[in-house]
Formats: structure tokens, C-alpha cells, sequence
């Protein structure tokens, strides 16, 4: 009996996005590698049960460079991954692995095929992959001065009518409508304001929000698998991934005046997530982008 490649439509949708964004830029797609034929394993470096662990586990996408190295692997959680306890914990075990050895891992869901602009999530990271490599062997010749580090958001071209664009910022027309609705006064805020943390199981959280006056706020949240050594950090991609649904929240609030909340409601439970993460082993990466919190009287 022979045995299927991927297991579901999420993993044939995962290699198909991979593959138009990267083999053209000379990478390679595997899928179903063993993760001990990627990373040289050692006892002395991993626990008893990270190495036996990693013997038998392997990555849903390995992708390769031109070199023929592993360059980083993608692993798609479906819904097991979430809610099945053998399986979040094989997961953690395949991080700790990853951080151990510096090696980059992306873990997406289903979410990561959501289209924005004209790309999905998922290609637009590999597109950044790409030219994050090709900015540093630039700046290894000399054309990029040493001190200066890739951001994707403040990569600026032209396009063929000498008009300024920034090709791997896919959110910024969605920064700009919010610039534009600030200065016609239909919102009191310039940009949407957001509080990002992380969970004591890695997820990277972001509440946005919006203040559209005194009185009335949209909020969105959002949630990605935390993540290391990839050029869109994790709290980057899970505040852009917010920006955008929020965004989409507003438009529909514009058409009909749903969405909105009140704002001391708001407060609460702005409150509320600063308190729990203020004295937390996280609080390191809890970042309040807003004025709005109340001072102590």
C-alpha cells in the first residue's frame, strides 16, 4: 500500500505558495525531511528526551538553498497541534531543538493563506527570506554599509514611473488609510495602537485597537506561533497580521457602525493584560505602543 505525500489540502496549499515564491529564486521545497538529516545532532547538547525525540521527527517543508544547505523549515499546525496534549508537546520539543541550534523554523496555520494586497501571508515571508539574504551578501561586497540592518518595511524602489513604492511592505497602504481617515477627523487616533505580549505556551499575542472617538473604539486581536531567526520577527508579523484585520473591521464599521465598543470597556481590559504580564516572566516582551493608559491619580 503506498502512502500519500502530504496528509491534507493545508500541506498541498502549503508547498504550492512555497514554490512559486522560491524555486524561481533558485531554493528548493523538500518536503517530509528528517530533522537529524538538517541539524547535526549532539547528546551532550540536547536532553535525553530532545535527542530521542529528534531521531524520529521530521519537518513538513525543508527549504534549501542555492548551495544545497537547509535554509529554514516550515511546519503547518492544524488543528491537533492546538488541542491535542502528545502533540503540543512534540512541538515544544522540536523548538527547544531549533533554538538550541539557531536553526530558523516557521510554524503557520491556515490563516498564513489569507491574501493581502496582492500576496498571502505565507508567500510574502518567503519573498523577505529571499531578499534578506541577497541584502547581507550585498552588504558583504560593500554595497550596503555594515552598520545598517534589514527591516522589510524600509526597503524603498521605484517602480517604472520613477514613483517611490516599498515592495515587501504589503501593510503600509493600510497604515496610510488610517493617516487618511485621521486627518478627515473620522478617527481620533493617527494610527491604530496596540499591546503585544507572549504566553507561557509561545504564542505571540496583539490586541489592536482604534479610538474612533472619546467614546467608541474598534479592537482586533491576534495570535501567532512564536518563532525565531526569520527577518519578519514573530511580534512583527502578528502586528501587521492585526493591523490588516483590523483594517477590514473598520470598513465594515464605516458601511454599517458594527464592531465598535465602548472605550471604558476598552480600558478594562487594556488594564487588565498590562497587570497579568507586568510581573510575569514575560514581561520583557510586553510592548504598550499607546498613550491611553490612564495615569494614577
Amino acid at each position: 500500500m503506498t502512502k500519500r505525500l502530504f496528509d491534507n489540502e493545508n500541506e498541498h496549499k502549503t508547498d504550492n505558495i512555497l514554490r512559486a515564491g522560491l524555486e524561481k529564486e533558485g531554493y528548493r521545497v523538500c518536503p517530509k525531511i528528517r530533522l537529524a538529516d538538517i541539524i547535526k545532532l549532539d547528546k551532550k547538547k540536547l536532553s535525553r528526551q530532545a535527542y530521542s525525540y529528534a531521531l524520529k521527527a521530521h519537518f513538513d517543508f525543508t527549504i534549501y538553498d542555492k548551495n544545497n544547505r537547509p535554509a529554514f523549515s516550515v511546519e503547518f499546525d492544524g488543528y491537533y497541534h492546538y488541542n491535542d496534549d502528545r502533540a503540543k508537546k512534540n512541538d515544544k520539543l522540536k523548538e527547544q531543538i531549533c533554538l538550541q541550534y539557531a536553526y530558523p523554523l516557521l510554524r503557520i496555520d491556515a490563516g498564513f493563506f489569507k491574501k493581502v494586497n496582492s500576496t498571502t501571508i505565507l508567500s510574502w515571508l518567503a519573498k523577505t527570506w529571499c531578499f534578506n539574504v541577497q541584502f547581507y551578501e550585498q552588504q558583504q561586497k560593500k554595497f550596503i554599509p555594515q552598520e545598517e540592518d534589514f527591516d522589510y518595511f524600509s526597503i524603498a524602489g521605484v517602480d517604472s514611473n520613477f514613483n517611490l513604492i516599498f515592495p515587501y511592505d504589503p501593510f503600509r497602504e493600510y497604515r496610510l488609510f488610517f493617516a487618511k481617515m485621521f486627518s478627515e477627523k473620522k478617527i481620533i487616533s493617527r494610527q491604530p495602537y496596540h499591546l503585544i505580549w507572549r504566553d507561557a505556551d509561545g504564542f505571540i499575542h496583539c490586541l489592536k485597537y482604534l479610538l474612533i472617538s472619546k467614546e467608541k473604539a474598534i479592537k482586533q486581536s491576534c495570535k501567532v506561533k512564536g518563532y525565531s531567526y526569520f527577518p519578519v520577527t514573530d511580534d512583527q508579523l502578528c502586528e501587521a497580521i492585526a493591523l490588516f484585520l483590523i483594517y477590514e473591521k473598520y470598513v465594515e464599521y464605516q458601511k454599517s457602525s458594527c464592531h465598535s465598543i465602548d472605550v471604558e470597556e476598552l480600558y478594562s481590559e487594556l488594564k487588565a493584560i498590562g497587570d497579568k504580564y507586568e510581573c510575569s516572566v514575560f514581561s520583557d516582551v510586553v510592548k504598550i505602543d499607546t498613550p491611553f493608559f490612564k495615569s494614577e491619580e
